[in-house]
């Protein structure tokens, strides 16, 4: 898809439009305007390029328009602290705006890469007001445009020019994959939406980690890879509240395998790292941290990976940073609760609850020191202020 180029000055239509040169008063150029600090941000990140070119695919005063208004969005969501791709809130501290800022850099040169951020953008907006039939149309054509360039990247092959947005570009697109897949045809309760565009991710990050550039970007990555490792015999390592222990009481090294064993222990044991410490907050990246046996597990349906599946889901729709996701969340959990053998169903009673609204996931109480050892839990009744825990008695 060839594109119009330009040098990265103030001349630049993206940029001059930025600056004040638009004379045209639409409220759409006023949001543009009313925010010098992420238009600062990007000639920042547009200088540390050295010039580089970048594609104009603004060609229509309305498309221009809402292209302004797509991308001060997700600059927005990146500036108020909450990492859509990679979970920055587990990150060293001096990596906070890395991610972010290394996906505009790549954006700025890839016309394939700003259709995936604009319509990641656009479908953020379309959760938050559906009826808004502009942003939904805009959606679908800039994700399905980089969908299609992405696959055809892909299949011509990793190189060290396209490995960086390759990369980057499949981020967006598992996201978008996970919260909008499900189509009637899925609606025997699978599940598998949610894990399998990690699978992807994780292949082509094997293919393009060689021609990661950024220093920064490849220790943000192996600090994320390596949060994902459960040190089950490490006495050193803080374990984690047994929120979510009851899913697995049951369970026998006589009454499983030991590779079954090991997948739904570690499930749960991400499950409570995720409600209990802050550092290991990774809610959206549950699915991918979880072992292939759990995925296969969920492929065949089986009732507990499906019950801890939907406690997954439940902490989705809990948490207010993935607001894009809850819609899906909701969805999909009544899905799999209306699929569940009814000797199961009793252990959904929290997640129940949690969607509900009767019981909510407090996102601000966090353990400061990290000492599992004391009493603690992340839910509250919502007529009740304080820290009573319901778990106790949840499906015994």
């Amino acid at each position: 898809m060839s594109r119009p180029v330009s040098q990265p000055n103030l001349a630049s239509p993206l940029l001059s439009d930025f600056s004040g040169t638009l004379s045209s008063a639409s409220p759409t150029d006023q949001l543009v305007h009313s925010d010098s600090a992420w238009r600062q941000r990007l000639l920042n990140i547009t200088n540390q390029r050295d010039a580089a070119p970048i594609p104009i695919s603004m060609n229509t005063p309305p498309e221009r328009l809402i292209e302004f208004r797509l991308f001060h969005h997700y600059v927005q969501m990146t500036q108020k602290g909450t990492n859509y791709s990679l979970g920055q809130v587990a990150s060293p501290k001096n990596s906070k705006n890395a991610w972010s800022d290394w996906i505009l850099r790549l954006a700025i040169e890839s016309p394939n890469l700003m259709d995936a951020l604009l319509g990641f953008a656009a479908f953020h907006l379309q959760h938050l007001n559906a009826s808004d039939k502009e942003i939904t149309e805009a959606a679908h054509r800039y994700m399905m445009r980089a969908i299609v360039e992405h696959a055809d990247q892909v299949r011509k092959g990793i190189t060290a020019e396209n490995a960086e947005v390759v990369f980057a570009t499949s981020t967006f697109i598992a996201f978008h994959v996970a919260s909008e897949r499900l189509t009637p045809d899925e609606k025997d309760g699978s599940m598998m939406h949610w894990f399998q565009p990690w699978d992807g991710i994780r292949a082509l990050l094997v293919a393009c980690w060689e021609h990661i550039k950024v220093d920064e970007i490849r220790r943000l990555i192996q600090y994320e890879h390596a949060l994902e490792f459960v040190p089950m015999t490490d006495a050193t390592w803080v374990k984690p509240a047994p929120i979510f222990d009851f899913l697995i009481e049951d369970l026998t090294p006589d009454s499983v395998d030991g590779e079954t064993m090991h997948a739904y222990t570690t499930a749960v044991y991400y499950l409570n790292k995720i409600v209990t410490m802050p550092l290991a907050r990774h809610v959206l990246k549950f699915s991918g941290m979880v072992s292939k046996r759990f995925v296969e597990l969920v492929s065949k349906k089986e009732p507990r990976a499906m019950c801890i599946v939907g406690y997954h889901l439940m902490l989705v729709k809990q948490l207010d940073s993935v607001v894009w996701l809850q819609r899906s969340a909701k969805r999909d959990f009544a899905i799999l609760l209306e699929h569940l053998p009814e000797e199961w169903k009793p252990k959904m009673a929290l997640a129940v609850e949690g969607f509900s609204g009767a019981l909510i996931f407090d996102t601000t109480q966090v353990l400061e020191d990290d000492d599992s050892s004391k009493e603690h839990s992340p839910f509250h009744q919502r007529e009740v202020i304080g820290t009573n825990s319901r778990v106790s008695w949840v499906g015994r």
